[in-house]
């Protein structure tokens, strides 16, 4: 099991940064995600000893494809070893899959052009468990080894976050990254 911090907040102080940083380094957390413009603020000797992810186009995912490829390039330029890639939530709920498997084809050749991790995130609690299957399980078969199942920012039960974790690592084969606002 992989520990990881989730620093979305808009609001993030560079205090808040810190705390992050040195709460990972000693609780063994494996790494920090933060929005794509704090990772600029984040020093090469933290970088050199932590790993970070940048969320891209957080929380809903509504950008053009050219947009967040150019974040995913600021974001390799920063210093990210992955991206935490916001699964477009208008194409999923119109199940519009041939934009999405676009998205997802020209947003994983940036990324393994920069050698860095594509990590897909989607809001399990607002599909039918169905689409977040067939999901997973198209992103699978083209290379993707994790998907965050969350963003956080919708409040989530415990016991939902592990049996959807399980159901898609049992049935599809992706890892999963737990995140959630579990009260």
């Amino acid at each position: 099991m992989q520990l990881e911090i989730a620093c979305h907040n808009r609001n993030l102080s560079f205090s808040d940064m810190l705390e992050a940083i040195f709460l990972s380094s000693s609780e063994s957390v494996n790494c920090i995600s933060f929005p794509t413009g704090v990772i600029s603020e984040i020093s090469q000797e933290f970088k050199e000893h932590s790993k970070f992810a940048a969320v891209i186009d957080f929380p809903y995912g509504l950008n053009d494809t050219s947009l967040r490829i150019h974040e995913i390039i600021l974001a390799a330029r920063r210093g990210a070893k992955y991206i935490d890639l916001v699964i477009s939530n208008r194409h999923l709920e119109n199940e519009n899959w041939r934009a999405i498997r676009d998205d997802i084809k020209h947003c994983s050749t940036v990324c393994k052009s920069n050698n860095i991790e594509l990590r897909p995130l989607i809001e399990y609690r607002l599909y039918p468990e169905k689409i977040v299957l067939d999901l997973c399980e198209y992103l699978h078969t083209h290379g993707i080894n994790f998907i965050i199942n969350s963003t956080g920012t919708m409040l989530d039960d415990l016991q939902d976050n592990v049996v959807m974790s399980y159901l898609i690592e049992s049935r599809t084969g992706v890892s999963v990254i737990a995140c959630a606002n579990i009260l």
